[in-house]
């Protein structure tokens, strides 16, 4: 294949800001191949737009490399997924690890949650509600299966939380999840009464790390005359008084075997529950750090693998 190739973007805007930083890297060409006329290129490193039916634009390249570079398309595909199940594999063990002892993690609960909502003991027509900040990095860097999956921005990505995904709960056929942190709770407070009134099945998983957890991940953290309070925000609040004066069921579950206890119960009752996780931002940074470095070199191990599998077969040839 052509270093052409090496940046082909099949759909439109990407979410994740690391594979925006990827394709924004790219020396060669990047092509986009979408079936509008949109243009969605806010690092202006689209090169090639292939407007039309996606699945007839990708059989057509395939029958154009048949030729020349076929072998390489085949070890691209392999060497992706191999380290693509290779890193999902690392962060398996590395969660499952008994050092970390029982207690529920941000990063362990996002996957406990998609866990449960994807295998077949799930409802099909189950949604998850995902908040801005830590909550949907959560989805997008440590789980390997979603559900159905919802999000809004919300203004500056924090108010109206709840309120939506009470929207969301109301117009779905089957449960909703809603995972969402601290201080978007505490910003759409009110939305316990609506959600007591509406009676909705939904459950509202709060990932609670006392402040704005988000921050402890940017730069801005290294500034310390500054971070705290100015940025990470921290409180003392818990939800459990709130819950009662509303009359919602709540539940705080410190630890994994608790959480995993509270929502099944609430999956299986229905209605509206709150479920709580106390957590720790600077335990949570480590945490999320140390799954993402096994996950890199497990993948990057895979992938080193295919491609010298492949290239001794090209010798042999």
């Amino acid at each position: 294949m052509s270093p052409a190739f090496s940046r082909m973007q099949v759909g439109g805007r990407l979410v994740s800001k690391r594979l925006q930083a990827l394709k924004a890297s790219a020396s060669a060409m990047h092509i986009v191949v979408e079936e509008h006329d949109e243009r969605m290129d806010p690092e202006h490193s689209v090169t090639h737009r292939l407007q039309g039916a996606i699945a007839s634009i990708l059989g057509a390249l395939h029958v154009g490399l048949q030729d020349e570079g076929v072998a390489t398309v085949n070890t691209l595909g392999e060497a992706l997924s191999s380290a693509s199940n290779a890193a999902e594999k690392a962060l398996q063990e590395a969660m499952s690890d008994s050092s970390l002892g029982v207690l529920a993690s941000e990063t362990w609960v996002a996957r406990k949650i998609c866990s449960e909502l994807t295998t077949s003991g799930g409802v099909d027509d189950e949604v998850l509600f995902a908040s801005n900040s830590l909550p949907i990095r959560h989805l997008d860097g440590f789980c390997s299966e979603l559900p159905t999956v919802v999000t809004n921005r919300g203004a500056s990505g924090i108010d109206g939380i709840l309120h939506t995904a009470i929207g969301v709960a109301k117009g779905s056929v089957g449960r909703c999840t809603l995972l969402v942190g601290d201080l978007a709770t505490l910003h759409d407070l009110n939305s316990l009464v609506t959600l007591k009134q509406t009676a909705v099945s939904l459950v509202a998983v709060i990932l609670n790390n006392q402040g704005g957890g988000i921050f402890r991940f940017l730069p801005i953290a290294s500034h310390n005359d500054i971070y705290s309070p100015f940025f990470d925000t921290p409180h003392t609040h818990t939800f459990e008084g709130c819950c009662q004066g509303f009359g919602l069921p709540y539940t705080s579950t410190p630890s994994r075997a608790e959480f995993t206890a509270a929502f099944e119960r609430a999956r299986r009752e229905g209605g509206p529950h709150v479920i709580e996780v106390p957590t720790n931002k600077e335990e949570g940074y480590a945490e999320a750090a140390r799954l993402r470095a096994a996950a890199k070199v497990a993948a990057q191990t895979a992938q080193k693998a295919i491609q010298v599998s492949h290239q001794d077969a090209v010798s042999l040839e």
